[in-house]
């Protein structure tokens, strides 16, 4: 009988609750897969029931060579699997083993105890024999457990190999919601192509590009299952529709067809966004190098402003010049809610006398009420324009560089204040 038919079998039996306690699944599956996998269980120096080892016992140690431990596996009653990996753990600290397996007949968990982290972090792989099918199960108990696999050292190899892959997928789930923080946000490098893609798009279907600002603030509010912001939706509401043969064009007698590619002349950036790519570089590129505010290297292309992280989720330093002829510096609050970003405004605007009182410019509060915008903002202004001379936006990015530190230095702790207060409330 091939191992698949063993599986098939004892699926049916799983199903039927026919393994009503620990020794029957001992008996009646993992001696039976063990036999299946090469495994003599009657070779008891290769197959140690019982292992005896500091004062407790592994219920298998199988051996290679005969005697030394390489795999321990604990057994539990079917449904009763939950919580036995600490012991299992400490017989393989003091012996050394590099693989654990604990089952419960059904599941089957397999362990590299020499991993970093918890013990579920150190989980490489979780096996069920009835949701799991046959195929997939042959071949994940042939990886580990088969004793040729065993002997020549490959299922050792195998779990490392398959450990040091689970381990960087998890670490690079960790650091999705930083990197998704980063894109939105504006400080990646690959933020550019992020907005990028959302503006093509956005204007294959209705023939405008949206603004950065609009796109940042929908993927904020969509990132946090919010709705978009009311100015959002207006300005897409006044956005002329594309006729409908060019809206259309991606289907013709039921075919694909990609839109024309845009006449490259008509994307490149006209003088004013040149000018602020100029602009933004360089002050992305004085605050990185000489002041260490930031890891970006790249500005967004013709964008009138930038938008900094804090190092606290929903709060920005954004610096940028306004239509009105304005520059500007800008601590921006958008927890993706209306009323969390009016309540951390009121926190910090109880302290306004004291904040302000570190500034040797006048900060605004504007609370943005009755407008439908999500965002609360405190502002600091001078005047000025893009198209001012060299010499005049050389002191607009001093001014900009001197007011982002003083930013950071004054509102990195009253954020962290406001957070404390809102959390005991």
């Amino acid at each position: 009988m091939e191992l698949k038919e063993h599986i098939n079998d004892i699926r049916n039996r799983l199903e039927q609750k026919l393994f009503l306690n620990e020794t029957a699944v001992r008996l009646g599956i993992v001696d039976r897969l063990l036999n299946a996998l090469g495994w003599e269980t009657f070779d008891t120096q290769r197959v140690f029931p019982e292992y005896p080892i500091n004062g407790g016992r592994v219920d298998y140690a199988l051996c290679h060579p005969p005697g030394k431990p390489i795999v321990f596996i604990e057994v539990k009653r079917v449904g009763n699997i939950e919580g036995a990996e600490r012991q299992l753990f400490e017989y393989a600290f003091h012996e050394g083993v590099p693989i654990l397996i604990l089952t419960d007949g059904q599941k089957w968990r397999f362990f590299h105890p020499s991993g970093a982290g918890n013990y579920q972090e150190r989980l490489v792989r979780e096996l069920d024999l009835i949701t799991n099918d046959s195929e997939e199960s042959s071949e994940c108990l042939l990886k580990y457990l088969a004793y040729a696999a065993v002997q020549a050292g490959i299922a050792v190899q195998t779990i490392v190999a398959d450990y040091q892959k689970v381990s960087q997928q998890r670490e690079a789930l960790r650091h999705l919601p930083e990197a998704w923080e980063n894109l939105l946000s504006g400080t990646s490098e690959n933020s550019e192509f992020l907005i990028e893609a959302v503006q093509s798009e956005t204007e294959y279907l209705c023939g405008s590009r949206p603004t950065h600002e609009q796109i940042f603030d929908f993927l904020n509010a969509l990132s946090k299952g919010t709705g978009i912001d009311l100015d959002l939706q207006t300005t897409m509401q006044k956005t002329p529709e594309r006729p409908k043969a060019q809206r259309q064009q991606r289907q013709v007698n039921g075919n694909e067809v990609k839109p024309a590619s845009p006449d490259p002349r008509l994307r490149s950036e006209s003088p004013r966004k040149e000018k602020y790519t100029a602009y933004f570089q360089e002050l992305i590129d004085q605050l990185r190098e000489q002041h260490n505010f930031t890891k970006v290297r790249r500005a967004m292309k013709g964008q009138h402003y930038y938008a900094f992280a804090s190092g606290s989720t929903g709060i920005k330093y954004v610096a940028g010049f306004s239509k009105q002829q304005k520059v500007y510096l800008r601590l921006s609050i958008n927890f993706g809610d209306r009323e969390k970003n009016t309540s951390f405004f009121d926190v910090l605007e109880e302290r306004k006398a004291k904040i302000t009182a570190q500034f040797d410019v006048p900060l605004y509060w504007d609370r943005r009420d009755g407008d439908g915008v999500l965002r609360c903002h405190i502002d600091a202004y001078r005047k000025g324009s893009i198209d001012s001379d060299a010499s005049a936006l050389e002191a607009f990015r001093a001014w900009h560089i001197e007011n982002l530190l003083k930013f950071k230095a004054v509102f990195t702790p009253e954020i962290q204040r406001a957070r404390e207060t809102l959390q005991s409330r």
